[in-house]
């Protein structure tokens, strides 16, 4: 269960549903941002949680009283808002990172994206549309770490899908184009 909520390229995932999904229909992958792409809104939480201590430290070894003059209760209450703002930093990029999610299942490919808290936009495109399936790996930490993009483009109304930052993109491309190489044969 931990591997679900934590993992960027989960096979086959068991206990996975979304809404939609058809009888026989079997998730493949389940795929979000490489884990690598946090880092930068983890390490900026961190700062945020160490920032008044650090303040209040400096202050101390350099016996400089600052906000000598604001009474105790205006302290509290400045602190507990300044961390409940961190909270909702962290709690806003996490769910961005967790609920933006694609999927590959045996009869097509999802993706779900959210943004903020109460907007979700699903696209979808079925195996037997996909024409074409590119990925780019491009910089020195998405080699190093193997992560990229993946284009779907097809012959439906949605022309292409993108899987942003995803891990393995060769491994997902590889994927993708054997379902469509099986569902349309060799020769399509």
């Amino acid at each position: 269960m931990f591997k679900q909520l934590t993992c960027s390229y989960l096979p086959k995932p068991s206990g996975t549903n979304f809404l939609g999904r058809d009888e026989g229909e079997t998730i493949l992958l389940l795929l979000r941002r490489s884990l690598v792409t946090n880092i930068p809104w983890v390490i900026i939480t961190a700062a945020l949680v160490i920032l008044p201590s650090f303040f209040a430290g400096l202050g101390l070894y350099l016996n400089i009283p600052l906000f000598a003059d604001v009474p105790m209760d205006i302290k509290v209450i400045s602190l507990f808002f300044w961390y409940i703002f961190t909270f909702g930093y962290f709690f806003v990029n996490f769910l961005n990172w967790f609920f933006n999610v694609h999927l590959v299942t045996t009869k097509r490919v999802v993706d779900m994206d959210f943004s903020g808290l109460l907007h979700r936009d699903v696209s979808e495109a079925a195996i037997r549309n996909i024409e074409d399936v590119t990925y780019t790996i491009s910089g020195a930490a998405r080699v190093i770490f193997n992560y990229g993009n993946v284009l779907i483009q097809t012959a439906g109304d949605q022309q292409e899908l993108e899987f942003g930052a995803i891990p393995k993109p060769a491994q997902v491309h590889d994927i993708i184009t054997d379902l469509v190489s099986n569902l349309k044969g060799p020769n399509a």
